[in-house]
């Protein structure tokens, strides 16, 4: 049966009280709509629309390639059942089964969605849809079953009875629709209800009512939390990093403390390497096996860590390579460096990138020894076995086995603390 998929995206997320759009929002540094694509292609949809509206010229902008949705501009958000009907228009008389998502729900996983089709085509469903129980439904609207415990209607809060508040079963607004149920009832919405919309949930209960056939499926409530706040994205990331954090152990990494471990979802570890308590890994970094990190490090896009290479405390690495068995051990700043095999780079040393227009490359040959404090200003060449001296200024290239060394010479002033005080 041919799958397509909705993705309703058009909201303004006025709670956020940000300028950027919503999905554009970032959770372990992939944007909200990112995970929810991801998640929606891994049920091989023929076709995948999503529904603009607030920001649409910047989302569009920023839709990852891989995942090649069409999309389609809810003018006004007139509510649920609206965007659905302008997305179904561009599906060119879809016949299959039809997958309503939300983008701002990225913690949604492949899993959940799998099993969601699975059900739905194996009960052969008019529509199937998640549900959840929360501790507190506010804003949801209920599941009603009957006696018998199937379902019977959704009520959203705004039109629930005092006893229909206190259900705690909830519909996270997940739905697979056969497509010409969902197209046949989709007509029939009116915005007769407290908040003047149309709902997708009208849609479920129409089917209901007219004895089609309702399957759901319970999930954790984590998956399908809705992002309508800073505070709820930040739950979202503490969501997601113990996810990746949890995987990565599983593949042979070492955390030491992983609820201070901060590691991006495209991050990539070797196994048998230590990570240690405060870090943060970010963007695309690589790093291989048996390699150490931190503690209190923080690695930035295009870092790349090779096997057995150590970054001690309280170092910054940014768009660099450090090559096997090489030493950052702490309180340096390496950026836009390739640092070759077996070279140690002494305590507060930093590379000196940037010009205030130009970022400058610094190579850093096997076995060359950096005395602690040296700063290279890039761009500048530290020859293969050469050495720097403590607290050096580099400004131009040290041959392959030299000692680059930068002194002014050191002048002491007499008695100058008891003439300072004497004034």
């Amino acid at each position: 049966m041919s799958l397509a998929c909705i993705i309703l995206a058009a909201g303004q997320g006025t709670r956020m009280k940000s300028s950027l759009p919503k999905v554009l929002h970032n959770v372990c540094g992939k944007s909200m709509i990112y995970y929810v694509l991801s998640s929606a292609y891994s049920v091989k949809p023929a076709r995948c629309i999503l529904v603009l509206g607030h920001g649409n010229k910047e989302v569009s902008q920023q839709l990852p390639e891989q995942f090649p949705a069409k999309t389609v501009i809810q003018r006004q958000q007139l509510g649920t059942a609206h965007a659905v009907s302008v997305a179904v228009k561009k599906l060119g008389g879809h016949k299959g089964d039809i997958l309503v998502l939300y983008g701002d729900t990225p913690l949604i996983t492949p899993q959940t969605l799998k099993s969601l089709v699975r059900t739905h085509q194996k009960n052969k469903a008019d529509v199937t849809m998640l549900t959840t129980i929360l501790d507190n439904p506010t804003g949801y609207g209920r599941i009603v079953r009957s006696k018998d415990g199937r379902f019977a209607a959704i009520v959203e809060q705004a039109d629930a009875s005092s006893n229909q508040k206190k259900i705690k079963e909830v519909n996270p607004g997940i739905y697979i629709f056969k497509a010409t149920k969902l197209l046949s009832f989709i007509k029939k919405v009116s915005k007769n209800n407290a908040q003047g919309e149309y709902y997708l949930t009208d849609v479920v209960g129409y089917l209901a009512s007219a004895k089609a056939k309702v399957e759901t499926l319970d999930v954790c409530a984590d998956e399908v939390q809705g992002i309508n706040s800073l505070a709820e994205l930040a739950l979202a990331e503490k969501i997601m990093r113990g996810r990746i954090n949890e995987g990565w152990m599983a593949k042979g990494v070492t955390l030491v403390d992983p609820e201070t471990t901060y590691i991006d979802y495209d991050v990539k570890l070797g196994p048998d390497t230590t990570i240690l308590p405060g870090c943060l890994i970010r963007g695309n970094t690589k790093i291989g096996s048996e390699a150490t990190i931190g503690p209190f490090s923080h690695l930035r896009e295009g870092t790349v860590i090779k096997n057995g290479a150590k970054v001690g405390a309280f170092c910054e690495i940014k768009n660099s390579v450090i090559a096997e068995n090489s030493k950052v051990p702490h309180l340096s700043y390496i950026g836009d460096a390739v640092v070759g095999k077996n070279v140690n780079i002494g305590a507060g040393s930093i590379t000196c990138n940037y010009d205030g227009k130009k970022k400058h490359k610094t190579i850093i040959e096997d076995g060359a020894f950096l005395g602690s404090d040296t700063m290279l200003i890039a761009p500048v060449k530290i020859g293969k076995g050469a050495i720097t001296g403590a607290a050096s200024a580099i400004t131009s290239d040290v041959p392959a086995g030299a000692l680059g060394l930068e002194r002014s010479k050191q002048k002491n002033i007499k008695n100058y603390n008891v003439k300072k005080k004497q004034r």
